[in-house]
């Protein structure tokens, strides 16, 4: 009984002791973490227990992982880290710390190119740039690819040599270390005589048949390139036996640079064996494929690497959309001649003629945002401003000559169309000389049309045959009047109720109207002819020009040639005086 007695007096006064040295610690048991904090205050204070002997400062910005965390009595938080090889305690209430979150990537995007020199993750940002290792440094390169693939400040990763990089404070490295390779980690050398501050660079691809691809930066020589190894074996071994390990950057599939996107083929497109080998195929517009991997020729053009038929081969990304779903296309004509580029803004390639319809494979924004469409050039794709087109894509034509209506390109005559006809065309087709024929409605009905026989240019001329009265509109008021054998140039036509065709002129500066009927459209280019004056005239030295002299009601000059003015007006070139004078032919009579 003494004995038992004894037992649990000896138990209640060892938990008697342990309460009152915790209540002398204000402490709790702690529990295991496996995080990233961020400092960020300056001055805060790491210590050797909660409220415990003051052992430095962490300067802000610093990035820790925590071992454990501990509450004290008061409910207060505190954070157990490691700081310079030592653990130590800082408080993390008060917004002194934050937790980091990095970038969560699904896929690893390899930097194969060099990166922009005013990259803030290789510049401004960068911690050896800010104490003057900026690059060429692969030191400085591997803490910026790390800023870059993390989004976060890589401040776990000292400001040392190379040769110190894989050992130096990595009880605080967010994802850890190994001897196994995995994408997006650095890989390090320590020192040998091959080297004497050591290396490091940054895994980029591994391939399925074994082959790795790294990134890095030299001091002193190579500002950016990457190398390619046949193996893991090949590359650790590539500084002798100084090989350390890699750090890793997050917990990245080593396949997921092969990409296994898919895209969707917005044109059709050459498939090369290699990116500047023969071709092996085509796809056609909305194939879809997957992409293993992607690569760069000499000018930085991207190209997909897809399974053809089995075999691995490369096509041109930018033939390509990653936007899976069919696009639809649509024509457009041009309202104007054109000047073709091979991207938004790019070089010149070519000219399209005004009203040519063209199909819209897609479309871009340059840098201003003007929009433009992609079509196809010749044997290449090529760019137009989207300002110049118009979706409307029936325009109209004017018959050069008398030309027949078939019901198909060389098909069946179903009619005849006068010259200086003007039709409405509608599309077009090719034959199979590669000949054009524009679609057109005849007698109600679609018929065709042969295209070289036409004229987008609508101007003709026609002869009055009588004075005729200018109209505003087919029947509409009386605005002015022309004379007979008078010369208008027609710059189109309407047609009224009854069906009865009105032309549309210059007269006197102004448009109007004049009834068809009452023209001739066939106009002898005779020169020379006499022309009888019917009012007092002044003669000019040109049209509109000085007065030269004045000619009078009734007499008759020779005419020579014919010019006209601005408003499309005749003048006569005449004979006076020795002379050459111009007057208005349409107060003179033939």
């Amino acid at each position: 009984m003494k004995n038992v007695l004894k037992r649990f007096t000896l138990v209640f006064l060892m938990f008697v002791v342990v309460f009152i040295i915790s209540n002398i610690l204000q402490i709790k048991p702690s529990y295991a973490e496996n995080k990233l904090i961020k400092i960020e205050c300056d001055g805060l204070r790491f210590r050797s227990h909660p409220w415990g002997d003051v052992l430095g400062s962490v300067v802000k910005g610093d990035l820790y992982k925590v071992c454990s965390s501990i509450n004290d009595y008061n409910g207060n938080l505190w954070y157990k880290i490691n700081v310079n090889g030592k653990y130590a305690y800082i408080f993390a209430g008060n917004g002194y710390t934050s937790k980091v979150k990095f970038n969560k990537n699904t896929i690893f995007k390899p930097r194969l190119t060099a990166p922009n020199k005013d990259s803030k993750f290789y510049s401004s940002d960068n911690d050896f740039y800010k104490y003057g290792y900026g690059m060429p440094n692969c030191t400085s390169y591997a803490w910026g690819r790390a800023y870059e693939i993390l989004g976060q400040k890589p401040t776990w990763l000292q400001i040392v040599n190379a040769k110190k990089f894989y050992d130096s404070n990595s009880e605080n490295f967010p994802f850890g270390r190994g001897n196994k390779i995995k994408v997006g980690s650095i890989i390090c050398w320590g020192a040998n005589d091959r080297n004497y501050y050591g290396h490091v660079a940054v895994v980029e691809k591994i391939d399925r048949d074994g082959k790795v691809t790294i990134s890095e930066s030299s001091w002193g020589e190579s500002y950016f390139r990457t190398r390619i190894y046949n193996s893991v074996k090949e590359l650790e071994k590539s500084y002798g036996d100084a090989f350390k390990g890699y750090i890793y950057l997050g917990d990245f599939n080593s396949k997921s640079n092969n990409y296994k996107e898919k895209v969707r083929v917005t044109e059709y497109t050459s498939v090369r064996k290699k990116i500047k080998g023969q071709n092996v195929g085509v796809l056609y517009r909305n194939s879809i494929v997957r992409v293993y991997d992607k690569v760069y020729n000499s000018n930085g053009i991207k190209w997909y690497k897809i399974k053809f038929k089995g075999k691995f081969a490369y096509i041109n990304s930018l033939s390509t959309s990653k936007n899976l779903k069919a696009q639809k296309t649509y024509n457009i004509r041009t309202l104007y001649k054109l000047l073709v580029y091979n991207d938004a803004s790019g070089k010149k390639i070519g000219t399209i003629d005004k009203n040519t319809v063209k199909t819209v494979y897609g479309y871009k924004k340059d840098v201003y945002g003007n929009i433009w469409y992609r079509i196809s050039y010749g044997k290449k794709m090529g760019y137009i401003n989207s300002k110049y087109i118009s979706k409307r894509l029936n325009y109209n034509v004017r018959a050069t000559r008398q030309l027949v209506v078939r019901n198909n390109p060389y098909g069946k005559i179903v009619g005849n169309l006068y010259k200086n006809t003007i039709k409405t065309v509608y599309g077009h087709k090719t034959d199979k000389y590669g000949k054009k024929w524009y679609k057109v409605y005849f007698k109600g009905k679609k018929r065709y049309i042969y295209a070289n026989y036409t004229s987008r240019n609508l101007k003709f001329q026609v002869k009055t045959n009588y004075y005729l009265n200018v109209r505003k509109s087919p029947y509409g008021k009386i605005i002015d009047g022309v004379n007979k054998n008078i010369i208008k140039t027609v710059y189109g036509y309407k047609t009224d109720k009854k069906g009865e065709k009105w032309y549309k002129i210059i007269n006197n500066g102004k448009y109007g109207y004049i009834h068809s009927a009452y023209t001739t459209l066939d106009i002898k280019k005779n020169k020379n002819f006499n022309v009888k004056i019917n009012y007092d005239l002044n003669v000019r030295k040109i049209p509109w020009g000085e007065k030269i002299g004045l000619i009078y009601y009734g007499t008759i000059y020779k005419v020579y040639d014919q010019k006209r003015d601005k408003n499309e007006e005749i003048w006569y070139k005449i004979s006076y005086k020795g002379n050459i004078g111009y007057i208005k032919a349409e107060f003179t009579t033939r």
